[in-house]
């Protein structure tokens, strides 16, 4: 409960400090400032799936120094596929390997 607390805080006084003008952006409602209430809010009310999505690592037992981060688990397959090849350009026609061509032979 102090990690909840101290983290919505935290995100608070930034949400703050940027309302006021200490950001690169004018004082007022400005991007930094609706991003940090944001991070706020998703930290308050959603601090039970947050601590959910870790304690997978904890229930897999894997130790924590080497290891890969939780979002990097499921995503590495996808990182690990080759891309598809090339369409061929509808605009260009299609290049004739040397030898291929059989006009003129009986």
């Amino acid at each position: 409960m102090a990690a909840r607390i101290l983290s919505t805080m935290i995100a608070l006084l930034l949400a703050g400090g940027a309302y006021f003008g200490m950001a690169p952006a004018a004082p007022g409602v400005n991007l930094l400032f609706v991003l940090f209430l944001f991070a706020a809010f998703v930290l308050w009310f959603e601090w039970e799936s947050i601590a959910a999505g870790y304690s997978y690592l904890r229930e897999r037992e894997a130790p924590r120094g080497g290891s890969v981060p939780f979002p990097l688990i499921r995503i590495g397959p996808l990182l690990r596929r080759k891309p598809p090849p090339a369409k061929p350009d509808p605009e260009k026609p299609p290049e004739r390997k040397p030898g291929s061509d059989r006009r003129g032979r009986s």
